[in-house]
């Protein structure tokens, strides 16, 4: 999801109604991408907003080469597979493709334990979780 208007996310974008849509429409093994401007001063407010509908099952990391945040929320259990087998599938995949998936899959993995840890979600006045 990237839904943006010239003044930034829509309201209705960012609420629990929205995220609980989102997550009853997913496939049991489907998975929410979401981009948050760093600069939103409600990005906090957002997050809290998900976890309502995915509870812990979600990640939040900066995005690479810019200065958004990329969301992560996903059906089942909220621990993802372990970095390793992460890594393992991402350098399979990297054969194929022309991504960087292993930096990827290590945003995504710290990005599990800022999702857990609501202290260290993006404030306005304290945008430094950088990877």
């Amino acid at each position: 999801m990237d839904g943006f208007l010239a003044d930034g996310m829509p309201v209705q974008l960012g609420t629990a109604d929205f995220y609980a849509s989102c997550h009853a429409r997913l496939a049991d093994n489907g998975v929410l991408v979401a981009n948050f401007l760093e600069s939103d001063p409600d990005i906090a407010l957002y997050l809290e907003e998900v976890s309502t509908a995915f509870g812990q099952s979600m990640s939040l990391s900066l995005a690479e080469d810019s200065a958004n945040y990329t969301l992560f929320a996903w059906k089942g259990p909220h621990k993802l597979p372990s970095l390793n087998a992460l890594l393992a599938r991402a350098r399979i995949l990297e054969a194929e493709h022309p991504l960087n998936l292993t930096g990827a899959v290590r945003r995504l993995k710290r990005g599990e334990r800022v999702a857990s840890d609501r202290a260290s979600w993006p404030k306005p006045e304290k945008l430094q979780i950088r990877y």
